[in-house]
């Protein structure tokens, strides 16, 4: 049987691989309402954007902002829209935290608990690599969506200096 030491150190293990399960779910909820906030700005952006040429067309006035900028600024959106749906989107087996079931129906768990603890623990390092492997393409979304939003703003700026 093995000594109490191990047996705390195995507790230790599965205490922190469960810790590091819950931090995978909040860096990916961070990203997630974070690329839903780049969303929301650029569509405010275009919205207004949409709005000012509205307002200043409709009253018999040349429209000034440039059909360039328009046609940027809706593909800059459609990015960024498909961007965060991207992200968004459901993860296929991302593991939320250390499983009760996988732990009490191990075939150790009633003679020898810390070996089932043991192998739960060493389970859930391998799914914790896994979600950090599956959030990194997401991230490199969440990047690309960041820039796609300075664009558009340079987009305004351009448009901004060159009818002033």
């Amino acid at each position: 049987m093995p000594d109490a030491s191990h047996d705390d150190l195995i507790s230790r293990a599965y205490d922190s691989v469960a810790l590091a399960l819950d931090h995978d779910l909040a860096a990916l909820e961070s990203l997630r309402n974070r690329s839903t906030a780049i969303l929301s700005a650029a569509s405010l952006v275009t919205a207004f954007i949409v709005g000012f040429g509205y307002h200043f067309g409709s009253k018999g006035q040349p429209l000034s902002f440039p059909k360039w900028a328009v046609i940027a600024l809706a593909l800059i959106l459609l990015v960024i829209a498909l961007l965060s749906t991207l992200i968004l989107w459901p993860i296929e087996d991302f593991a939320y935290g250390p499983s009760p079931t996988l732990l009490l129906n191990h075939p150790d768990a009633k003679d020898r608990p810390s070996a089932a603890i043991e192998d739960i623990t060493r389970q859930c390092m391998v799914s914790h690599s896994t979600n950090l492997r599956k959030m990194k393409p997401r991230y490199l979304m969440f990047r690309f969506s960041s820039l796609a939003l300075m664009c558009e703003v340079l987009v305004l700026v351009l448009v901004l200096f060159r009818t002033n």
